[in-house]
Formats: structure tokens, C-alpha cells, sequence
């Protein structure tokens, strides 16, 4: 059971949720949205408006799933295809959906606490949260898909953003001894 658990949250830590991404407007930024939707992103892309099911995952319906995005807390609802999974893994950066933004205002204005930042990785502008150190981009306790690297658009500062080695051995960023609580189902 943990093993099934253990992916299933690696899914979600990578790769956000189910169906429902084209519901929603085409976006450049995180707030272009009306309330309710996330701008969601991958690689170059444009984004486009994810229902937000941070209040209740039954709001994806039944072709969907929810879960986060990255390390910033906020989970939305995406295309089926887009769920990383065993079966469908992340193959690099244009896999991982991100939530673009234009400045740390922006991403704070969507939660997160003072932590959350509009940091650059590979060229391009996400929302995600400063680190100090690399325990602070732990998301889940036993998954470490990210690391604390400089931003690349403020490099006074340190962001969490995608472990690339995580694509390579994604067993590796994860600790299957770990107790995980207790989940309805499991």
C-alpha cells in the first residue's frame, strides 16, 4: 500500500491533476484568471485556466483529479494526459506544470504565506517559495522533488524549483520507509 501511495503522491507533487484545463480561457499570468481559476502552464506554453479544487477535490469531477502544483499548495484540475504516474512519467521540464507569474505580489496574492515568490528556473517565471536550505523544498514528507536553487531573475535570493535528477531516477527522491498518515481508501 505505501508503494501505491508513494507514487501516487509523486504524481501529485509533479505533476498537478486531472481533467478540466480546457474549461478555462488561455492565460499569460497567474491572476488573469477569473476567481475560482489558476493559470497553469507547462514548458514555452501558454497557460490556461485551471479550476482551483484546493476547497474540495470532488469539484474536478469524475474524468478528473486533483492535487498540487509544485511546491506552492494550490491544486488544481488538468487534463487526464497530463497526470504523471508510473505509467506516464515525467520526461523533463515541459512535463512539469507551473503557475506563471509576472511578480512576487502576484503569487502571494494566491496563498502561500510570505514564503511565496515569482522566481525564475530555466527561463521561466513561476510561482514558487524561497528556501534557505534544501529541507525547506520538502513538500511531502519521504518525496523530495525539488531542490533550493538560486533564482535565476533575483539571484540575491533562493528558490525551490524541479530536482532534474528526479526525471532520470525518480525512486531515488523518494523514501518508501517513511510513515505516511493514514488515508481513507488506502
Amino acid at each position: 500500500m505505501r508503494e501505491v501511495f508513494a507514487i501516487a503522491l509523486m504524481a501529485s507533487v509533479t505533476a498537478g491533476c486531472g481533467a478540466g484545463a480546457k474549461e478555462g480561457k488561455d492565460c499569460e499570468y497567474a491572476l488573469d484568471c477569473n476567481d475560482g481559476l489558476v493559470c497553469v502552464a507547462y514548458g514555452e506554453s501558454a497557460g490556461t485556466c485551471n479550476l482551483d479544487c484546493s476547497a474540495s477535490a470532488d469539484e474536478c469531477g469524475a474524468e478528473a483529479s486533483c492535487s498540487g502544483v509544485g511546491t506552492v499548495g494550490i491544486d488544481v484540475c488538468q487534463d487526464s494526459d497530463k497526470v504523471v504516474t508510473e505509467d506516464n512519467p515525467a520526461e523533463g521540464e515541459d512535463d512539469i506544470p507551473y503557475i506563471p507569474c509576472l511578480d512576487d505580489a502576484e503569487c502571494r496574492e494566491l496563498g502561500g504565506g510570505s514564503r511565496m515568490v515569482c522566481g525564475e528556473w530555466m527561463g521561466m517565471r513561476q510561482c514558487t517559495l524561497s528556501c534557505e536550505s534544501e529541507e525547506q523544498c520538502s513538500v511531502v514528507p519521504g518525496i523530495d522533488f525539488f531542490t533550493c536553487l538560486e533564482d535565476e531573475g533575483k539571484t540575491s535570493r533562493d528558490i525551490c524549483a524541479p530536482d532534474m535528477s528526479c526525471f532520470t531516477d525518480p525512486m531515488a527522491c523518494m523514501d518508501l520507509g517513511t510513515e505516511f498518515p493514514d488515508f481513507p481508501g488506502f
